[in-house]
């Protein structure tokens, strides 16, 4: 009888013990499926692919924009380059520097060589500068105005053809050169440049005498921004 209640009481512990494990292990995978779910509702595939496919789109935008900006700069440059080419600067810092500048036989200065293409026109190919002719600015009022010229004359070492006052401290002055080259007109700046008595000088400019006429009067006089 008592070997029987031995029996009983162990086959009833085995029974606690392998109940025990199976609610162990069920509860152990039902806690692996919930986190696998949780996973799977946190990080779904199709708002992966979304992410991934915005993630091209930006890409492809940033590609396109990048593209259209160089090939905007590259027109913005031939453009240039055209404009360049079509009117070639006749009076670069360079060009003066070295007395390369071109002086046509009436003694104008084109600023520009080519001459207007009125097809694709440049406003300041219109003007020029007149070699021989200076505008003087002096630091006191001008009383004696033949002696100024003479003074000119002597200092520069050209003879002045005319002169005028251009209010009290100012001349504009011709000198008498014919043929003057782009080293006389220099020489001449370089001259007047060593007067302390002049305080502003400058060739005379204006519209080339081919342009000052009434077929491009128009143009240039929309062209000037009109003073205050």
């Amino acid at each position: 009888m008592l070997a029987n209640k031995k029996i009983i009481m162990s086959t009833c512990t085995l029974v606690v013990i392998l109940f025990g494990s199976f609610l162990f292990i069920q509860n152990d995978n039902i806690h692996n499926i919930s986190q696998q779910i949780t996973e799977t509702e946190i990080t779904p595939p199709q708002v992966v692919e979304e992410k991934q496919k915005q993630k091209e789109v930006k890409e492809q935008s940033k590609t396109i924009l990048h593209t259209q900006k160089e090939m905007k700069n590259e027109e913005v440059g031939d453009i240039k380059t055209q404009k360049i080419t079509k009117y070639t600067n006749n009076l670069s810092q360079e060009r003066i520097a070295n007395a390369e500048y071109f002086i046509r036989d009436d003694g104008w200065i084109p600023h520009y060589l080519e001459p207007i293409d009125i097809n694709n026109i440049y406003i300041p190919a219109f003007y020029g500068d007149i070699a021989h002719e200076f505008l003087i600015e002096f630091d006191h009022k001008v009383n004696n105005i033949e002696q100024k010229k003479i003074d000119l004359e002597n200092f520069t070492g050209y003879s002045i053809l005319t002169y005028s006052l251009s209010g009290t401290s100012g001349m504009t002055i011709e000198f008498n050169i014919n043929n003057i080259t782009a080293k006389e007109v220099n020489q001449i700046k370089s001259t007047l440049s060593t007067m302390d008595s002049i305080t502003w000088f400058a060739t005379n400019s204006g519209v080339l005498p081919e342009y000052n006429n009434d077929q491009f009067k128009a143009i240039i006089d929309n062209s000037i921004i009109p003073e205050g």
